[in-house]
């Protein structure tokens, strides 16, 4: 939906705004007071002239804190619920300590994984049922290779400027940033992900029927997977069974489910990042809170459409994409 140019355009223009990030190792907090963005990057403007989309290059990031109430939100016990179907035989649902549903506004903007999670994902891998080199976005059109991702496969002089540690991750799963995908597509819902007439196919490496997550995990065998829909939603009760059906689908494979916020609140009440919320907790899955990555930018990061990321938000989206699927992968290890 956005056009390669205007994303490389939108990447550099970004940077003189962009608050930097945490390193890989380290996951935001709730802040204990309001914050501002700090143009704390260390940039080198001769090297990064010549690069399209350059993306903040440096190497010492601050902290970026969520956005939240004045203390941090005491965390809840809430128990983690694998569906029996999976092949769980080693692993015991147990509580783990998870921020309150309620409260997603105020959870960090990083992921964590579960033990559980994590042992998952080792099965899978053991029985060659994933690619651990391989990951997926289902998604609608802020998903898509061209406006998201695509980026860290197709402009390597770009990658070179990046820190090391980011560099490994974009190496880990080279291939899988920019390629066609039938579950990243433009006005896609966690419904239409799971209607077959909506998988155009394009590559007729789908069955007949199959809808378009199951042919995407069936043909990538994606090891780690990022659900990031709801722009497009459906009516609280089947947007909440939808992404829970995605969730299910997922979790079969052996792969790891990340969750993640939108930025946009366009069904009014926030219904649908409170059900993605509501799914993590249920099934003890790391969230990217995405929502809290563009609280202090302009209209919260969003084009006057209320739908549409800035180009200072994209930036974000991007980097923060790029941080919490290092964080897991090397959660999983």
């Amino acid at each position: 939906m956005i056009p390669s140019l205007f994303l490389a355009v939108a990447l550099m223009l970004g940077l003189t705004l962009l608050e930097t990030h945490a390193s890989d190792e380290r996951q935001a907090t709730p802040a204990s007071s309001a914050h501002t963005l700090t143009p704390a990057l260390k940039t080198n403007t001769a090297t990064q002239a010549g690069v399209p989309g350059a993306i903040p290059v440096t190497g010492q990031e601050a902290t970026r804190p969520a956005p939240g109430a004045a203390a941090a939100v005491p965390a809840t016990p809430v128990p983690t619920l694998l569906p029996t179907a999976l092949p769980t035989a080693t692993i015991t649902p147990t509580l783990l300590p998870t921020l309150s549903p309620q409260t997603w506004k105020q959870w960090p903007v990083m992921p964590t994984v579960s033990a559980q999670l994590r042992q998952l994902y080792q099965n899978a891998l053991a029985d060659g049922r994933i690619n651990p080199h391989a990951f997926s976005v289902l998604g609608d059109c802020q998903s898509e290779a061209e406006a998201f991702l695509g980026v860290f496969d197709t402009s390597p002089g770009l990658v070179a400027l990046m820190p090391e540690e980011r560099r490994e991750i974009v190496a880990q799963f080279q291939g899988s940033f920019y390629r066609y995908n039938p579950a990243a597509k433009s006005g896609s819902s966690a419904g239409s992900l799971l209607f077959a007439p909506w998988n155009d196919n394009k590559e007729g490496k789908c069955l007949p029927g199959e809808t378009p997550v199951d042919c995407e995990l069936r043909v990538h065998h994606p090891s780690i997977v990022f659900i990031h829909l709801g722009t497009h939603y459906e009516a609280r009760a089947r947007n909440y069974s939808y992404l829970g059906t995605i969730i299910e689908k997922v979790l079969a494979t052996g792969a790891v489910p990340v969750l993640v916020t939108k930025a946009d609140n366009l069904e009014g009440d926030e219904r649908v990042n409170q059900n993605i919320a509501l799914l993590a907790a249920k099934y003890g899955l790391p969230l990217w809170n995405f929502w809290a990555s563009v609280q202090d930018l302009p209209d919260n990061g969003l084009l006057p459409d209320k739908m549409l990321l800035t180009k200072d938000a994209s930036t974000i989206h991007q980097i923060d994409a790029l941080r919490a699927l290092g964080l897991v992968w090397r959660a999983v290890q």
